[in-house]
């Protein structure tokens, strides 16, 4: 079974966010599933393998927010 994101499987997983500095998920399917966004490996890092945006700080798309089904 191929990981989602093609990222390598036999790394230790440890992520951070580029905004914040939120506990890391366990394992990449809780982050999916927490709702991290654009994770990318990071091979050379010194605390973490991954980084990405966790969901508080995942970026938004400006096209959602300009019109609402309410309006």
């Amino acid at each position: 079974m191929s990981h989602p994101l093609d990222l390598p499987r036999d790394v230790p997983f440890s992520i951070s966010c580029y905004e914040c500095d939120c506990d890391s998920p366990d394992s990449m399917e809780e982050a999916l599933a927490a709702g991290w966004t654009e994770i990318i490996f990071t091979p050379d890092g010194i605390l973490e393998n991954y980084l990405g945006y966790c969901p508080e700080h995942r970026p938004q798309d400006d096209d959602c927010d300009a019109a609402s089904p309410d309006d």
